[in-house]
């Protein structure tokens, strides 16, 4: 039997120790990243660097980054007396490195300008989560020899690939709402808007999902040809 070379978030959450809670925090800074998705668009994690980060210490310094701003801070101290600076100095593996630890900076001093609010800059949360997961995606790829087919009809927004096809968009922005189907890709609802037109995807008027039932509803139409206004395989 071939080696696990990926673990799922609940595998991740029960291998590391943590609440739910705190996987999502650590996922915002940086600390643990998607190295792919699953057929069902579920996060993927690299089994080699979390079975690392499952040793003692390296639990020790995932628990600190949830408070930690990655400053010194020798007169001061954390939850439970402990000390502002990471009590082992081991890197976290592989993404503990300056880049992550500006972001993590960043990220507490905006926390702690809305506190006990949640901060306001949800849109460079997303873009920085989908940066770091292109990265580790691409370097996981390669360093197991992994070659995808990316000539998929999948969507762009700018330079980021959406995991979701053309024909599985329409069907989205016609069973929900436009701002739970932009919340699902992690992209805002104009951005979402702005594919919808690019790619000539049929959008619900607003107030549509206001209807209750289904047969008061304007009826969804028919998903058009993409013609030359993208060319891209049609695979719906």
């Amino acid at each position: 039997m071939a080696e696990q070379k990926v673990y799922d978030a609940h595998t991740v959450i029960t291998h590391l120790k943590l609440w739910k809670y705190e996987i999502d925090a650590l996922l915002e800074i940086g600390i643990i990243v998607p190295v792919g998705r699953n057929a069902f668009g579920q996060s993927l994690f690299s089994a080699e660097a979390i079975d690392r980060l499952a040793s003692n210490e390296h639990r020790e310094r995932i628990r600190d980054a949830l408070w930690w701003d990655f400053e010194p801070h020798p007169d001061r101290k954390g939850p439970r007396g402990r000390p502002w600076v990471a009590p082992v100095e081991l890197p976290f593996y592989p993404f503990d490195n300056e880049e992550q630890h500006r972001w993590a900076k960043k990220l507490h001093t905006r926390k702690k300008q809305y506190a006990p609010f949640p901060h306001r800059h949800g849109a460079s949360v997303a873009r920085f989560k989908q940066i770091a997961e292109d990265k580790a995606t691409k370097a996981f790829e390669k360093a197991h020899g992994i070659k995808r087919n990316r000539a998929r009809s999948q969507i762009l927004v700018g330079r980021k690939q959406l995991p979701i096809t053309r024909g599985k968009l329409f069907a989205a922005v016609w069973r929900k709402t436009m701002a739970r189907v932009a919340a699902d890709l992690s992209i805002s609802e104009r951005a979402l808007r702005e594919v919808c037109k690019k790619y000539r995807i049929p959008m619900p008027t607003r107030g549509h999902f206001n209807h209750k039932r289904a047969k008061d509803r304007p009826p969804k139409p028919k998903l058009p040809p993409l013609g030359d206004a993208k060319k891209e395989p049609t695979n719906h």
